[in-house]
């Protein structure tokens, strides 16, 4: 599933929820962060966030696409994202 930012708490755990009810799921085994900026994967009240969505289950794991270098290095910085989607073509 993916989340498109900016997102507040509150959207990150609506998002999850339909995503939820989407699938017929109880746990959504990743959730991939939209094309984030570096600040955004970096920021603290989301990764909280996306923590709480973790340590109850819902989520699997949390990983980013990026479309930028610096990105990219702020994801693999960031110890909760598990995973790292970049572009090929």
């Amino acid at each position: 599933t993916k989340l498109t930012l900016p997102a507040t708490p509150e959207q990150v755990e609506a998002s999850i929820k339909r995503s939820l009810a989407r699938l017929r799921r109880e746990r959504l085994d990743v959730l991939q962060l939209h094309n984030p900026t570096a600040s955004s994967a970096r920021d603290p009240e989301l990764l909280a966030s996306l923590k709480r969505a973790i340590d109850s289950g819902k989520v699997g794991c949390v990983g980013a696409s990026a479309y930028d270098e610096e990105t990219a290095l702020a994801v693999l910085d960031t110890p909760l994202y598990r995973t790292l989607q970049v572009p090929f073509n």
